[in-house]
C-alpha cells in the first residue's frame, strides 16, 4: 500500500509499520510527560503549601533558602534628594521562624541616615515596620549615593540584615530649578 506523508511525498510503508511507529512515538512522549507532570504537580503543591504557610511564594522561597527574617523589598530607589531635604523610608520585616527574634542594634552609613523607628523584637510569624530618615548634609558630595543600614539580631540564621537605599544627592537650587521646569511645563487650562 502507498501512503502520503505530511509533506505530500509518497511512501511505500505498510499501514501496520506506520501504526507501530506512531504507537512508539506516543509511548516515548508519555514516558517523558509522566515525570514532567509529576514534577509540575509537586511544584504546584509546594507553592500552594508555601502560600498557605507564609502568605506568598517569595516568603516560602526565602524560608527554603534558610532565611527567617525577610524584608518586603530590601532596596529602595529614592531618586533625587536635595541637601537638607528629609526622606522617610519604611521597610516591612517579617519573621518566618517559630521563635521570637530580638533586635540588638543597628548601624547606619553616616549622620545623614537615622533609624527613627525600630521594634525591640519580631515575635514568631509577625511583621513589623522599620523606619529610616535620610537627609543629605552639606558636606556630602553630590551625585549617586547608596546607603546601607545594618540591623543586628539574636538570630543564628539572620544575625545581620541589610536595608539599602539608592538616591542622587543634589543641591537645593537644582531641586528648585527642576520644580520650576515642571510647573512651567504643565498644560494651562
Amino acid at each position: 500500500m502507498t501512503t502520503t506523508n505530511l509533506a505530500g511525498a509518497r511512501d511505500s510503508m505498510p499501514p501496520s509499520a506506520a501504526s507501530d511507529a506512531v504507537s512508539k512515538a506516543v509511548r516515548s512522549v508519555r514516558g517523558l510527560l509522566g515525570p514532567a507532570l509529576i514534577a509540575l504537580a509537586g511544584g504546584v503543591a509546594l507553592a500552594g503549601y508555601g502560600v498557605a504557610r507564609f502568605g506568598c511564594v517569595p516568603f516560602a522561597l526565602a524560608y527554603l533558602r534558610g532565611e527567617r527574617l525577610v524584608v518586603d523589598d530590601a532596596s529602595r530607589q529614592l531618586g533625587p534628594v536635595a541637601v537638607g531635604e528629609k526622606r522617610q523610608i519604611r521597610y516591612k520585616l517579617t519573621n518566618l521562624s517559630s521563635t521570637e527574634v530580638r533586635v540588638l542594634g543597628s548601624n547606619s552609613p553616616c549622620a545623614c541616615t537615622v533609624v527613627n523607628s525600630m521594634p525591640d523584637s519580631f515575635p514568631a510569624g509577625s511583621s513589623r515596620d522599620v523606619g529610616i530618615e535620610f537627609s543629605p548634609i552639606p558636606e556630602q558630595p553630590r551625585g549617586d549615593y547608596v546607603g546601607v543600614i545594618r540591623l543586628f539580631t539574636d538570630s543564628d540564621v539572620n544575625a545581620q540584615l541589610e536595608l539599602k537605599f539608592v538616591g542622587r544627592i543634589i543641591s537645593p537650587s537644582t531641586m528648585a530649578a527642576n520644580e520650576a521646569d515642571f510647573l512651567t511645563a504643565a498644560p494651562r487650562p
